[in-house]
């Protein structure tokens, strides 16, 4: 949905990944994607923060705190 530029179903959708009690690293990525268009960088590298903790896609979280940063 961030692709078509629909942010409100993006951020149902990224918000719902999280909150599943679920949350996996490319979902806290994802969100912090949405976030860091949105313009909330703050949020964006909590997210991003959360997704470096699980260890996996490491890559692919150091790329996008390059982006934020």
């Amino acid at each position: 949905h961030i692709a078509i530029n629909n942010m409100e179903q993006a951020d149902q959708y990224c918000q719902a990944a999280v909150n599943t009690g679920k949350g996996s690293v490319i979902s806290y990525n994802n969100r912090a994607v949405m976030h860091y268009i949105l313009g909330d960088l703050e949020a964006s590298l909590e997210d991003l923060d959360a997704a470096s903790s699980f260890g996996r896609f490491q890559n692919m979280v150091a790329s996008n705190l390059q982006i934020v940063n």
